[in-house]
């Protein structure tokens, strides 16, 4: 039963004893059972089950809106009042289609999972502390329940936004051998001071908190820089540039719909007929100046209402004192050709954004050669933000060792990039294998070293069998022979 339940819960209990520790988020329990006269002892999570009434309710707060023919202009309009850069950024990567597309496909591409291995001080794996760190690292997101895959893809997220990634790491106070959270902190709200700590000039993170500047290095505090500047730790942001250019195209497409809304229709000439105007005074009034004036006046004011209020649409209802024209404004001498507009729009937006065309769909009339040029770039940019976010958690990584007690490595690989399609995968595996194949019959490298350069195991399963098939046959008949003889004799005594 022991082991049906170390199967099924996955067997997190280690086989070294951490400090004596009480964690508030789970409970364990000792199941104990006796198998061939020896104590199994199993860990298993017990899930707290609340009961109650629904906390929770469907559906969500109307709040302002804004109208739909106004989307663009107020994303403009906000856009314009905000006076940080950082700020500007938050607007643009939110509401923007194109800055929104190229962040959210930058950050599927850095994020592909990651593998965490755990080695001695000798190179030996640990596979319970692999376990157990995987298991504790679930409950260190604060930000959600997705673990440290949804803590790299945020930290990703900020690097790109906001030029930095930093974390900070808080012990829990319950349970001495891991942490109660993992926190982003937001790089917009921290200061960098050069300083001369130990003998040594540091640059130190403050943060102002309710008005007061608080040194981050009392706590455990990590980050790395995406793009520094020459003698400060806070560069330029990488979607910096972005924000003329998306401000630059959000006029552009602002006045191209006033111009399209405005010769999409034809125009209405009103004509205001005096005499009929005149003819409908009383008798009284029609030899008086100002009467006259002013009846002219109120026709006209009519027929400027119902021009400015009535939607192209509508049709018009007006007396027959006015008489109502139309003259089409679809020629092509005062059409405008936007396209003419938007292409450098284009190739700002690529640059700002730090993409290429592919990832923001723009990608019109490209070679294969350049696409795989494109794909190039790309996975560099990605691969560098992965080891950024890999030194990071092996940090954290290097924390938890010393709070658990061992003396070893933890090592965060991402996991690699997948473009290719599954025949050209395979097509590369099996160049790779015969590459190690033909260096291990050369006698240049061992098996062993064959095995870890094809496939990823530390030794080969058995040595190579360097004789001919027949003579192999014989060997394999021979040994059976051998064996069936040894059973004979076993079975005659």
């Amino acid at each position: 039963m022991a082991n049906i339940l170390e199967k099924i819960f996955g067997g997190f209990a280690k086989r070294k004893i951490p400090r004596e520790a009480k964690n508030k988020r789970k409970k364990d329990y000792e199941t104990q059972a006796t198998t061939n006269n020896e104590k199994v002892t199993s860990s298993i999570e017990v899930i707290e089950i609340k009961t109650g009434d629904k906390v929770s309710y469907v559906g969500y707060n109307i709040g302002d809106t804004v109208e739909q023919e106004d989307q663009a202009s107020a994303i403009l309009d906000e856009l314009r009042n905000q006076s940080n850069i950082g700020e500007q950024i938050e607007v643009i990567a939110a509401k923007d289609p194109d800055v929104s597309q190229a962040v959210w496909s930058f950050q599927r591409l850095c994020m592909q999972g990651i593998n965490i291995e755990i080695r001695d001080l000798n190179g030996n794996g640990l596979p319970d502390a692999e376990e157990l760190f995987n298991y504790q690292c679930r409950f260190w997101n604060t930000l959600g329940e997705d673990g440290l895959d949804g803590l790299i893809d945020n930290l990703h997220k900020a690097g790109l936004l906001y030029n930095m990634m930093m974390i900070e790491v808080v012990v829990s106070s319950a349970s001495e051998n891991t942490f109660s959270g993992i926190y982003i902190i937001d790089p917009r709200t921290v200061e960098f001071q050069l300083e001369e700590r130990d003998g040594v000039e540091q640059w130190i993170p403050y943060q102002d908190q309710d008005g007061e500047k608080v040194d981050l290095t009392q706590g455990n505090v990590f980050w790395v820089s995406i793009n520094t500047d020459i003698t400060t730790p806070v560069g330029p942001y990488l979607l910096e540039s972005a924000v003329p250019a998306v401000d630059y195209k959000l006029q552009t497409i602002r006045d191209s719909s006033a111009v399209l809304r405005r010769q999409g229709y034809p125009y209405n000439i009103f004509s205001i007929n005096k005499e009929r105007v005149v003819n409908s005074l009383p008798t009284s009034q029609q030899n008086d100046p100002d009467k006259v004036k002013k009846a002219i006046q109120e026709a006209v004011d009519l027929a400027a209402s119902v021009a400015v209020n009535r939607e192209p649409t509508q049709d018009i209802v007006v007396t027959d004192d006015i008489e109502v024209n139309r003259s089409s404004n679809n020629t092509a001498s005062s059409s405008v050709d936007i396209r003419a507009w938007l292409e450098p729009i284009d190739i700002q937006m690529l640059n700002g954004c730090k993409t290429l065309g592919f990832l923001m769909n723009r990608n019109s009339g490209t070679t294969e050669s350049w696409g795989t040029v494109q794909m190039k770039v790309i996975t560099d940019m990605v691969k560098s933000f992965q080891r950024k976010s890999k030194r990071l958690i092996e940090y954290v990584g290097a924390m938890w060792l010393q709070l658990n007690g061992y003396q070893g490595t933890l090592t965060v690989t991402h996991k690699a990039l997948e473009y290719l399609s599954e025949q050209q995968m395979w097509a590369a595996q099996m160049q790779k294998d015969n590459h190690y194949k033909l260096a291990e019959e050369q006698g240049w490298i061992s098996t062993d070293e064959a095995a870890q350069g094809a496939l990823g195991k530390d030794k080969a399963t058995r040595e190579k069998n360097t004789g001919s098939n027949n003579n192999g046959n014989n060997n394999n008949e021979s040994d059976e022979d051998t064996e069936n003889n040894e059973n004979n004799e076993s079975n005659n005594n």
